[in-house]
């Protein structure tokens, strides 16, 4: 299964006041036909469903955190620093079907609550955790 950076500081934090988005998939597994998350066509992307690489917030947590290295001159480390909410389900749902098999989002909450880091889930999905 590809993997990629699930974290990023948002260029849409106008929008929505969240400037730390995460994301546990691309694409998504519910098939909504309205879904931009797999039907978009102004990019083009890898079509398949993808997961976060969970280890890397957990390195980043870890180097900010635990290490108390935080580079002044990165945006997203110095929001984290911060304490402030991330936002989880902007782009793919974090509690789609898939998360049943590969537990991305609840690998994800797993990692952040050691930091007592609050996270806004945007979903219509259903999970049991």
């Amino acid at each position: 299964m590809k993997k990629f950076i699930p974290i990023t500081a948002s260029s849409k934090f106008g929008l929505c006041g969240l400037p730390i988005r995460v994301d546990t998939y691309k694409n998504c597994s519910h098939g909504c036909r309205y879904c931009f998350a797999n039907n978009r066509v102004i990019m083009e992307f890898e079509k398949k469903l993808q997961i976060g690489n969970e280890q890397y917030v957990a390195r980043k947590l870890k180097k900010i955190f635990d290490d108390k290295n935080v580079n002044p001159e990165n945006y997203l480390e110095m929001l984290i620093s911060q304490g402030i909410t991330w936002h989880c389900g902007g782009m793919s749902d974090p509690f789609q079907p898939s998360e049943q098999k590969y537990e991305a989002t609840k690998k994800l909450v797993d990692i952040t609550n050691k930091y007592n880091i609050s996270i806004l889930f945007s979903t219509k999905g259903f999970s049991t955790y």
